[in-house]
């Protein structure tokens, strides 16, 4: 049974709305993001190589869902910076194959350590009864989402136009 345009756009607008009470909250929109002198996205890099020994940078753009380009200029400004090594596989020279350096996996302890910390600050002031509902309606949010884009994951998303959703910044 498909849900009717109001519900949708109803649905549409809420999920937006936490996402932007959310969004400043864990910094992902502030470019120091947990006081690295990096991006969430960044962070979220280090984050992925230290969990991906000597992994492929295409499969990296392609996890995080990161423009190629993009992925390709930060991992060169890390090697600079010391904190990523870049070769290219033995069997196809067009992939590019990156390890995080011993100063790589130091700043991923430092992303790690921060974030577990703010994260706590976040769910510090809630009763041990609120910390398990947040966790229990996380991860059904998390499956509800799951599931919907697995269901249809080669269909193409077609937004539901609705003339009585006015534009909200």
């Amino acid at each position: 049974m498909s849900e009717t345009p109001p519900e949708f756009s109803r649905c549409v607008e809420r999920l937006r709305r936490f996402n932007r009470f959310y969004a400043p909250r864990i910094g992902a929109l502030e470019r120091n993001y947990l006081g690295l002198g990096r991006s969430l996205t960044e962070a979220r890099l280090i984050f992925e190589l230290s969990h991906r020994r000597g992994c492929v940078a295409r499969d990296v753009a392609r996890e995080l869902q990161v423009d190629t380009g993009y992925l390709s200029r930060t991992l060169k400004r890390f090697e600079r910076e010391g904190i990523v090594v870049r070769s290219r596989t033995s069997t196809d020279h067009r992939r590019v194959r990156v390890h995080l350096t011993a100063k790589g996996r130091y700043e991923f302890h430092i992303v790690n350590r921060r974030s577990r910390e703010a994260m706590g600050q976040v769910i510090g002031k809630l009763t041990p009864s609120e910390r398990r509902n947040l966790v229990r309606a996380l991860d059904t949010v998390q499956r509800i989402v799951e599931t919907s884009l697995t269901r249809d994951a080669d269909a193409p998303i077609h937004p539901m136009p609705d003339p009585g959703v006015r534009f909200r910044p």
